[in-house]
């Protein structure tokens, strides 16, 4: 029996199923040879290599049904299962062929020395298939399993002529533990064991001893066979063994009746209840009432291996072995196909029912019948004894078809289908938007939320757009300024100011520009440089839409100014006119239809801030630089250059517009604009109205607006904040305003001196006076409010059964004159009663951190002790198990401090798998690990030694096979050093009986040498961690200690550095069969930010900074997915070109998130 333990420092289960098909299949040798068949033969129908006999009788086209005789090797035949001469090939590994390796004893060397076409010498076999598979193993040593004998039973006797009533299993050491293994495996359901007789020699793992159980085995067949001074014990197991089957007799009886010191042979026989010895072999015929069909044989001399090849040779053994036959004869079995559970939706009323069959009687045929078994009316089935048929008559509800399948055999099968009828879908609702009540703020506070998910729709709303619509934050001017030539296709429609003079000289300046109101301003653009052309021609290389879908129109799209890096490095442009009370965004666009390795990236600079943009096939991006302070006289120099220093490097520019903005009005910020909740941050004084826009899966839209009022301070309180975020350094920062805790949760862990959220050290210090534990499983949201998502996944707990029942954050250097207030977020995602208690004093709050997103525990108005102290005492509510803390913000007259609490990096892998948190440290200890059906063992797992660090790195893949990506994300590693190159990792808690295999995966990004080795008593594997996918070391068939112990030792490799570790399965072989398993994990969530355009299109859909998107889906707004596209790249394009004029819904979806954007397709 297998077990299977898995921890996250996973194994794949193969069911097998007891069917014993008949096929005629041509044979690889002839009549009355002996031949290797290699296991990498194409044409081999079993997994293993293995010899084939064929008795000099054999004829597949007779028509004849042969006996098939099983010969399973012991443990030291085990190999690859390839023939000697040939080569084991598998990836980067090989190895010379050792099949030959199951000919050295018993069955096989008989028949190796007796192919002298002579049926004499064969013993009974002239009608006799002989099977001697080889268990695979590249290190020679491998038990077999009765999943083994299943297996290979099932696949040999469907390949070759074999009368399912006599096969026979025969075995050897190891294989005779199988032997014993596969009829504990059928005791309860002995009519599923196919073998008509059994054979175990040399007995060395474990006996029969379930007392009663094995009633059905005194029928059949069964012989065991030992060596007296065989010190594996095979003689007492065998005694045991057949003690237990026949139910007479005890430990020391059937005994040494005679001198077991002068006897060779001692034979047992049981005959009509009783246990008859004799000093020779001795079936006494094969007639029903004088057969013995249980035995026990032993020689005194001759060790292990020698009687056994004596008892093969014996003809009486062959003669008793083959008169049993198998009392349950297989019987064919019809196999149904109903088809996949449907939804249908009316008016739609028919639906064809598709159904198959098939019998694993070949000759047979089939007849079938559909019937409806249930359903809210009755339906009529319009070719009901055909295997498909239409259904028609169907009614809103849910009906059950079956089909029978009838073979003329006598057997049959039959399945079930469900078809769903839905009611008729209502004509569509326009949604309803709702952007919230109006608000009022006071400086200093200047931000808010905006709240749209009161929207509603009668399907859902799939889009949400937020946009700043009137206020005093909008330019108070806006001038648009075209690079162009005098060409009439160049000429940009009012209110662009067309630049036709080119090239630009040095001084030549454009006056009075009007601005889109169409009024002449005092603005003008000096060219304080000459620009150049192209052979004093328009430079007219710019993209074309064709539409002016474009971001500007197409005539400002199609010419610009540009100058060569050979040229200069930089040319400058002067804006003057401007108001030095007022600041200015600048934002610039080009564009080129040529051009490649970044040679035509521009830099556009003012005032030492720089942005870059590549006009290469650009017909929509722009860059922008906002807050631009004119100097005393009224002007702003915008500096241009190449940002390549390659051949043929240049500069260009096709537009410019400036905005003007009041000076205090400037700082507006809208994120979370396309979510249902938005912030907006930055307000200055005034009145500002927002819109919001929704969209739902028809394409139908609604608005509503809301309005933020922003009032003068009525006092000049400064406030100052100071967050602490309570994080590991490796998780993503919540950002310099807070003050990170890396992970710790000890008692005794303090934060001294946090930052305020102006960036300065406080006078206040926190301190953990009690344990916690941490976590990741925070619910983070869209609408993150004052606590990021940063903050928000992780938090701190403890649970009520814990000691203390209780826990204490102390903070010090606290203004004894000042009062304090503070907010506190528990979060955890699920359901239920987590309610968790923040005390001080008399005063007392509580908050259910069920999937909770802005509910907080406030404490107002909170006064120091004497001592400039404040201790909160957290605590779990009433009713709940658990207390949660994932950040907190303390507020004063003089300053705020934000915490947040964090866990480690590494998310926990899921069901099955045993966690680690993350210690190193020697004697660190995971105790009752769970199996992988979530049941607790006994076993455990200790760090004899400390580790060196624990990383982030391992090589995750979209293969991720029997360890998931949370498990291969994470690796503890160590360095060899001139005393150190080996780690200890000690298991207890094992069976001593059992046999483990270990399975290690060694994972690290990167090239080079990181080898790692796995050893235990003289036994090693290693594998090179090195961007390592599904290369794992193994070791098999390890035996635990006295104590049950097991300890592996980790090693670097002879040219490597450092040796990794990032998951372990261990699996058990033994008297006791679950599976067990364990794992580990981290991943972080971001939003995705995609750019797509030109909107409204016509063809090809471009799509921009799409990091982390994998699908692209186009629906139809009836939700019908019209084009999928897998994407690779960040920047690409979609050919839209065969969709219809109309709506669409476009999806850029990554592996955690997704984002919405409407597409108008016009043609």
């Amino acid at each position: 029996m297998k077990k299977h333990f898995l921890f996250a420092f996973v194994s794949v289960l193969l069911a097998l199923t007891n069917q014993y098909a008949i096929a005629q299949t041509k044979a690889f040798g002839s009549p009355g040879q002996h031949t290797p068949v290699s296991s990498q033969d194409p044409n081999n129908p079993s997994v293993y290599g293995y010899y084939e006999y064929l008795p000099l009788s054999y004829n597949e086209a007779s028509g004849k049904r042969y006996r098939l005789l099983f010969y399973f090797h012991g443990r030291g035949e085990a190999g690859n299962g390839v023939p000697q001469g040939q080569t084991y090939v598998k990836g980067t590994t090989t190895q010379p062929g050792n099949l030959d390796k199951v000919t050295r004893s018993a069955i096989t060397k008989i028949l190796e020395r007796n192919m002298d076409s002579n049926p004499n010498n064969d013993f009974h076999l002239d009608s006799c298939i002989v099977i001697t598979p080889q268990k695979f193993s590249l290190n020679g040593q491998a038990l077999w399993g009765s999943p083994d004998y299943i297996r290979v039973i099932n696949e040999i006797s469907q390949h070759y002529p074999v009368d399912s009533s006599r096969i026979y299993i025969t075995g050897f050491s190891g294989g005779a533990n199988g032997v014993t293994k596969y009829i504990k495996a059928f005791r309860s359901n002995p009519q599923d064991a196919v073998p008509a007789a059994y054979f175990a020699t040399g007995l060395t793992g474990p006996e029969l001893k379930e007392a009663g159980e094995y009633d059905y085995f005194q029928n059949v067949g069964t012989w065991f066979h030992a060596n007296r001074n065989d010190p594996n014990s095979s003689y007492f197991r065998a005694r045991i063994s057949g003690v237990t089957i026949t139910g007479v007799g005890d430990d020391n009886n059937p005994s040494h009746q005679r001198n077991p010191q002068t006897d060779e042979i001692e034979h047992y026989r049981f005959v009509n209840g009783a246990w008859i010895r004799t000093d020779s072999i001795n079936i006494s015929g094969t007639s029903p009432s004088n057969k013995a069909k249980t035995i026990i044989t032993s020689h005194r001399t001759g060790g292990h291996s020698v009687p056994t090849t004596k008892i093969f040779e014996n003809p009486l053994f062959y003669e008793w072995l083959f008169s049993f036959r198998r009392n349950f004869d297989i019987q064919p079995t019809v196999t149904v196909q109903a088809g996949n559970d449907a939804t249908i939706t009316l008016p739609t009323n028919t639906y064809t029912l598709v159904g198959s069959a098939s019998s694993s009687d070949t000759a047979a045929t089939l007849t079938y019948q559909w019937t409806q078994e249930t359903g809210p009316n009755t339906a009529t089935l319009v070719n009901a004894t055909q295997a498909s048929t239409l259904v028609t008559g169907l009614v809103e509800g849910t009906y059950t078809f079956q089909l029978m399948a009838n073979a003329s055999n006598g057997t049959s099968g039959s399945d079930e289908v469900i078809i769903t009828v839905a009611p008729d879908t209502p004509a569509n609702l326009p949604p309803v938007a709702n952007a919230g009540n109006d608000q009022t703020l006071v400086l200093p506070t200047n931000s808010t939320t905006l709240d749209g998910s009161g929207s509603t729709d009668d399907k859902g709303i799939v889009s949400y757009q937020w946009e700043l619509v009137s206020g005093n934050t909008a330019a108070l001017q806006t001038v648009l300024v075209n690079f162009t030539s005098t060409q009439t296709n160049g000429q940009a429609p009012a209110p662009w100011n067309n630049f036709t003079a080119v090239p630009k000289t040095s001084g030549t300046q454009e006056d009075n520009l009007q601005d889109t109101q169409g009024q002449t301003t005092a603005i003008s653009v000096q060219f304080v440089d000459p620009w150049q052309n192209r052979a004093n021609n328009p430079n007219s290389g710019g993209m074309q839409t064709g539409d002016n879908s474009g971001v500007y129109e197409d005539q400002v799209l199609r010419y610009f100014y540009y100058f060569e890096r050979t040229l200069a490095t930089t040319r400058s442009m002067k804006i003057t006119g401007l108001v030095t009370d007022k600041v200015y965004s600048l934002t610039f666009f080009n564009s080129a239809s040529f051009g490649n390795n970044g040679v035509y990236v521009t830099n556009f600079t003012v005032n030492g801030s720089t942005v870059s943009l590549d006009p290469t096939n650009n017909t929509q991006n722009t860059v922008t630089l906002s807050n631009l302070a004119p100097d005393a006289q009224g002007e702003l120099t915008i500096e241009v250059a190449p940002n390549s220093t390659l051949s043929g490097a240049a500069a260009s520019i096709s537009a410019l517009v400036i905005e003007a903005f009041d000076a205090n009005q400037s700082g507006i910020q809208l994120t979370d604009a396309d979510q249902a909740i938005a912030q907006v941050s930055g307000l200055p004084v005034g009145q500002h109205t927002f819109k919001l826009t929704v969209m739902d899966l028809e394409g139908e839209e609604s608005e509503d607006t809301v309005v933020v009022q922003v009032n003068e301070s009525t006092g000049n309180t400064l406030q100052k904040t100071v967050q602490i975020n309570f994080t590991p350094t490796t998780l993503t920062s919540a950002g310099p305003q807070w003050n990170e805790t890396n992970g710790s949760s000890n008692a005794g862990f303090t934060l001294s001196n946090m930052k305020n959220t102006q960036g300065q050290n406080s006078s206040v210090s926190m301190e953990l006076l009690d344990a916690w534990s941490r976590k990741i499983g925070g619910q983070t949201t869209s609408n993150e409010g004052i606590f990021p998502n940063e903050v928000r996944q992780g938090f701190y707990f403890f649970q009520q059964s814990g000691t203390p029942t209780t826990r204490s954050l102390r903070f010090s250097g606290l203004s004894v004159t000042d009062t304090y207030t503070f907010t506190f977020l528990s979060s955890r995602t699920g359901s239920g009663n987590k309610n968790t208690t923040f005390s001080y004093g008399t005063d007392t709050v509580t908050v259910n951190a069920s999937a909770n997103v802005d509910n907080y525990a406030i404490l107002q108005n909170l006064t120091p002790q004497s001592d400039g102290t404040i201790t909160i005492t957290v605590s779990v509510g009433d009713g709940a198990t658990y207390a949660y803390l994932n950040g907190l913000i303390i507020t004063s007259a003089s300053e705020t401090i934000n915490v947040n609490l964090t866990p480690p990096l590494v998310e926990p892998a899921g069901f099955g798998w045993n966690n680690t948190d993350g210690t190193i440290n020697a004697g660190y200890q995971l105790t009752n690990l769970k199996d992988s059906q979530e049941q607790a063992t006994s076993l455990g797992i200790t760090l004899v030694d400390g580790w060196g660090s624990r990383r982030v790195g391992g090589r995750t893949t979209t293969n991720e096979g029997i360890f998931p990506n949370e498990v291969r994300a994470g690796v503890y590693l160590f360095q060899k050093t001139a005393t150190v190159d080996t780690k200890q990792i000690k298991f207890s808690g094992l069976q001593t009986q059992s046999t483990y295999t270990f399975t290690f995966l060694s994972s690290r990004t990167g090239a080079g040498d990181k080898t790692t080795v796995f050893s235990h008593m003289g036994t090693s594997s290693s594998v090179n961690a090195s961007d390592n996918v599904d290369n794992y070391a193994i070791l098999e068939n390890l035996v635990p200690n006295a104590q049950g112990e097991i300890v592996i030792e980790v090693s670097v490799g002879a040219n490597a550095t450092y040796a990794y570790l990032n998951g372990i399965i261990v699996e058990e072989y033994g008297p006791s069969s679950s599976a067990r398993q364990t794992q580990q994990n981290t991943s972080l969530q971001s939003q995705l930010q995609v750019t797509m355009y030109p909107n409204p299109g016509v063809g090809m859909l471009n799509y921009r900074q799409a990091e982390g998107v994998s699908l692209i889906q186009v629906l139809h707004t009836s939700g019908r997915i019209v084009k999928q596209v897998a994407v690779s790249q960040a920047n690409g394009q979609v050919d839209l070109s065969n969709l219809a004029e109309g709506v669409y819904l476009v999806q850029f979806i990554g592996k955690n998130n997704r984002t919405t954007k409407k597409l108008i397709i016009r043609k």
